[in-house]
């Protein structure tokens, strides 16, 4: 449960990294998989 957790987080900062905004329906489904869990 906590690797998949940090997993989201890492795509996240790779998201940063790249300069890149995650379009809103990408936003959903990691709020969606965090809760989920």
């Amino acid at each position: 449960m906590k690797i998949y957790i940090y997993t989201i987080q890492l795509q996240e900062l790779l998201f940063l990294v790249w300069g890149i905004v995650p379009k809103q329906g990408m936003k959903n489904d990691i709020q969606r998989n965090t809760t989920f869990f």
